[in-house]
């Protein structure tokens, strides 16, 4: 390596020349849009430190190494890693008288989805925008109306639970960060909002990490199981599929 080219050139520290980790701004970015905790998402590092710079690469190192340089047990780190399987960001190869091989690639592609999906949604924003007003005659009187009406929207979708933000609210009560609430209850239909977040109610004492379990759940766009209606909701007798089916009128 040229000595203009070596990363210690510029700071004056030799040391700086026994490797770094780069790390794609996108994965900072949206962690924990993808139900990654900070926790997870700092054995990722360290996992991601041991991976080699080539293709043939892998990353492979022993959990005691790692555990020890995080400053917890390995236990600890054991399940870490558990949870990131679970969740379709980690895979490991297990080998026999040998360290495992922790492949990333799960969490790589998630991250990489939710950018691409912001990047979408401004850009369709910015489109929408650029379109409206230009070079178009604003009738007398519209600067006033518009504000109203959408004031009246807004309160309407604020006391109305199935409203995006009412959805939102209901969310953030379950810790969900606010900017994923209302991200998630905008973009996904109510009834897959609602279906989850009861779901939760029912179950959500199994569940380790609810925020992240719910935001993983809306950002796949998978819908919630089935349930039964409570005893004593009157609804349970005129859904789909219920013996008073035919005679909704629709």
């Amino acid at each position: 390596m040229a000595e203009e080219e070596r990363f210690s050139f510029r700071w004056g520290i030799p040391w700086l020349d026994s490797g770094h980790t780069s790390i794609p701004n996108f994965m900072l970015r949206h962690y924990i849009e993808v139900g990654v905790t900070r926790a997870e998402f700092l054995a990722i590092l360290h996992l991601a430190s041991y991976h080699y710079e080539s293709a043939q690469g892998q990353a492979s190192p022993s959990l005691a190494t790692v555990a020890n340089e995080m400053g917890m047990t390995r236990r600890g780190l054991r399940k870490l890693l558990r949870s990131l399987e679970e969740k379709g960001m980690l895979t490991r190869h297990y080998r026999t008288g040998d360290t495992s091989i922790y492949i990333l690639e799960g969490f790589s592609r998630k991250a990489l989805e939710a950018h691409l999906a912001q990047e979408s949604t401004s850009e369709e924003g910015g489109r929408n925008y650029s379109s409206e007003g230009v070079g178009t005659t604003v009738p007398r009187g519209a600067e006033l109306q518009f504000p109203q009406r959408t004031k009246e929207k807004q309160h309407q979708e604020e006391s109305d639970d199935g409203g995006s933000s009412g959805l939102a609210q209901k969310l953030i009560a379950l810790k969900v960060h606010e900017g994923q609430a209302r991200k998630w209850a905008t973009l996904r239909p109510p009834a897959m909002v609602l279906g989850w977040i009861e779901y939760i109610r029912r179950n959500g004492h199994s569940i380790h990490d609810v925020p992240a379990f719910l935001v993983a759940k809306l950002r796949d766009g998978e819908e919630p199981p089935a349930m039964e209606k409570p005893e004593g909701d009157r609804r349970r007798y005129l859904g789909v599929g219920t013996p008073y089916e035919g005679v909704i009128q629709h």
